[in-house]
């Protein structure tokens, strides 16, 4: 067999749908957006995807969807391949090792588009919500999860839970309001309402796993010194305030 010899070979190889799979979203926004904008180019697409015999009736989004399957399909294949492989056949190590080859390309791929995931959710935040730091949008920073939270700061002169939209990063924890109308209506902006320098943790409190609630205590740095504040969150789901709860533990 020489298929394990040449999964083997070119596996490391591999690495190069790792910039496609990241621009695949955005070629399909784009194409979405000029079949919409350019009626002659819509045309042209569509009369390519039913005229060509050698497209089988494929259309161009159907075709781009192709190389971001491969690598998964490569793994059916091997897998396939070592079901109905004797235990005692001369290649199995071969085909053994180049499924495993592939396996690291395919985590690698992953691991490259989630990272630029994180990093181009953290510029979509920058440019929808008000009164940002002017430096969020930083190489390390990393977004981590975004949802609806009720907070108390205990001790303040609201002790009553505000709602907020909480933005959570690898090092920064935002929390913003909507603005409202002069009638009171919801206008759908966001404004930034508080930054937590994440470094300035000194306490985080999740009672268990059915929780929503978890607690941490945060030093405010002021110009006259520091202060230590308490705060409490509320979230929807018991799943959400343990991935926020795991992001926060890591800095303390």
């Amino acid at each position: 067999l020489v298929i394990g010899k040449v999964f083997h070979e070119y596996a490391p190889k591999m690495s190069v749908y790792t910039e496609y799979c990241i621009n695949y979203h955005e070629a399909l926004k784009t194409i979405r957006n000029l079949k919409k904008s350019n009626e002659k180019f819509a045309e042209f697409l569509n009369s390519m995807a039913t005229t060509k015999s050698e497209l089988r009736g494929l259309n161009l989004e159907s075709m781009l969807i192709k190389p971001v399957q491969r690598i998964c399909k490569y793994q059916l294949l091997l897998r396939d391949l070592l079901r109905n492989m004797e235990k005692t056949h001369k290649n199995r190590n071969q085909i053994e090792s180049a499924l495993s080859e592939v396996k690291r390309t395919a985590t690698k791929v992953n691991d490259a588009m989630k990272d630029h995931d994180a990093t181009r959710k953290v510029v979509d935040i920058y440019n929808t919500v008000l009164d940002l730091p002017d430096d969020l949008v930083a190489p390390w920073r990393k977004f981590e999860v975004e949802a609806i939270a009720k907070v108390v700061h205990v001790g303040s002169d609201t002790p009553t839970p505000l709602e907020y939209r909480m933005s959570l990063f690898t090092d920064l924890l935002i929390l913003c309001q909507e603005d409202e109308s002069f009638w009171g209506e919801k206008t759908g902006i966001y404004r930034c309402h508080s930054v937590f320098d994440l470094t300035n943790l000194t306490n985080v409190f999740h009672e268990s796993e059915s929780s929503k609630t978890f607690e941490f205590k945060y030093k405010k740095i002021t110009e006259t010194g520091s202060a230590v504040a308490k705060y409490v969150f509320e979230f929807m789901n018991a799943s959400t305030t343990i991935q926020v709860a795991r992001v926060l533990q890591k800095q303390v």
